[in-house]
Order: structure tokens, then C-alpha cells, then sequence
């Protein structure tokens, strides 16, 4: 895409954004009388960005009701990495009083999904917010899409500086984006800026998705160049606990 087309799609995407957020308007969250056995927090748009892995608008492709398994083709993708343009993910398909929901081939949603590569997951409890009020939810989807394009378009235009590969990691890390996190660190560590903060920011992005051995390693060569590096130490204390390693920890910090 060219320089042209870059500034045309964040000028209308920050049109949208200002439009939506003018229009949008707190709506009560009403459960029908089928779900009232399923329990779910009602976030605000933030907390549901935040909390989720993956969010995408896309086509339903296909659908495995027994299995619980739903395909789609991607044609928005607002938080997460999606490695080309189909995924899968498996959802509760439970009944409504068990947290359930259900896609129809042909159709295309705005999918929340937490979990990681390879095995994402979503229920009524991450859908239902969005469902029930589009307008209160997608100035914050919009607002986030618009971030990642301006710190992007910083990355193309200086595709070698690790500045602008650090700021983009930035925007990912204020939505808790933890997999486009290690994808823009990734940059860094490949032009050669390798540095303490890089693997303990890496780090901690793997153990939020909860790959703690990844994580461990990421914190050990963080404390390989700066030894007394606290986030980094506080971090891989954390990861060894997880594992089960607590003999690993050093005395002084077990309690």
C-alpha cells in the first residue's frame, strides 16, 4: 500500500472513530430469561479490549457445532496475530444458561477470543458485550486500529530504527496486545538492538499468555546483560514459581 493510501485510510478511520464515539451511548446489558443461569462480567470497552487475546471482524465459514469449532476468514483484525487470513477457533457450545453461544456459516461477527496461536477460545461471556452494544464497544476497537496504523506507518517508513519498532510495541502494550508485543520485539531483536529491557518486556509478554519456559529464558538474558535488573529478576522469580521451580528462586526472595 502507498503513502497515499496509508494517510486515506488513517484519515477515515479517525473520521469513523470520531462519528462512532459522538453517537455512541451507554446501553444496559439485558440477559434473556434462556441465560440467566450464565454469570458474566460487564466490562467497560477498555477492560474488554484489555482482557481479550484476539479480536477480528470476519466471514463464518464453516461450523462444527458438535465439536464447538468455527472457521472464518478475516476481514478486520483489531487485536492479536493471525497467521494468513483463515483461523480457527472453538467456542462453548453449551446451552445459554452454561455460558454457550453458536456461529452460522455465511455470517459474519466480531469475534473475542482469548487463548493463544493455535488454540483460541471464546464463549458467551466475551461476545455477548459487543453483541448487546455495538456503538458503546467500537470506538475502542476503532481508536486501538487507528493507534497500531500511525506507530506502522513509523515502522515502514523506517523499517531499520528500533525506536519505531519500540514505539509500536508501546501502543500494543497499553491494550495488553501480548502476541503483537512479542511480534514488534521480535523486529528489535533481528535489527540487532538487543538490551535488557527488550527480553524482560518479551518476557513478560510470554508469561501473560502463559508460556512460562519462554518466559524464563527471555528473563535470563535480560539478567545476563544487566544482573541486577529488578523487573527482570521479579519476573523470572514469578515464571520459576509457575513451573514448579521454587528451589531455583533465590532464598532471600521465596517469602
Amino acid at each position: 500500500m502507498d503513502d497515499n493510501s496509508n494517510e486515506k485510510t488513517l484519515k477515515a478511520l479517525r473520521r469513523i472513530v470520531r462519528i462512532t464515539a459522538m453517537v455512541a451511548f451507554p446501553i444496559v446489558l439485558v440477559w434473556s430469561d434462556a441465560v440467566l443461569g450464565c454469570s458474566c462480567f460487564t466490562p467497560t470497552p477498555q477492560q474488554l479490549v484489555e482482557s481479550t487475546t484476539l479480536i477480528f471482524r470476519g466471514q463464518v465459514q464453516s461450523v462444527d457445532a458438535k465439536a464447538g469449532r468455527a472457521r472464518f476468514t478475516v476481514e478486520r483484525l483489531y487485536k492479536g496475530v493471525v497467521q494468513g487470513t483463515e483461523i480457527e477457533i472453538r467456542y462453548n457450545n453449551g446451552p445459554g444458561s452454561m455460558c454457550g453461544t453458536g456461529f452460522m456459516a455465511g455470517g459474519t461477527e466480531t469475534v473475542f477470543a482469548n487463548g493463544d496461536t493455535g488454540s483460541f477460545v471464546t464463549g458467551m461471556c466475551q461476545m455477548i458485550p459487543y453483541q448487546s452494544a455495538p456503538l458503546k464497544f467500537q470506538p475502542a476497537l476503532d481508536a486501538y486500529r487507528l493507534a497500531v496504523l500511525e506507530a506502522v506507518a513509523v515502522t515502514d517508513s523506517e523499517p531499520n530504527s528500533w525506536n519505531a519498532w519500540l514505539g509500536l510495541a508501546r501502543v500494543h502494550e497499553t491494550y495488553r496486545d501480548h502476541l503483537a508485543v512479542i511480534s514488534a520485539l521480535d523486529h528489535v531483536l533481528e535489527i540487532g538492538a538487543a538490551s535488557a529491557d527488550v527480553h524482560t518486556r518479551r518476557g513478560e509478554a510470554l508469561a501473560a499468555l502463559q508460556r512460562f519456559r519462554a518466559a524464563l529464558e527471555e528473563y535470563d538474558k535480560a539478567l545476563a546483560l544487566e544482573p541486577q535488573n529488578g523487573p527482570a529478576r521479579r519476573g523470572r522469580d514469578q515464571a520459576l514459581l509457575k513451573l514448579g521451580r521454587v528451589a531455583e528462586i533465590d532464598p532471600d526472595r521465596r517469602d
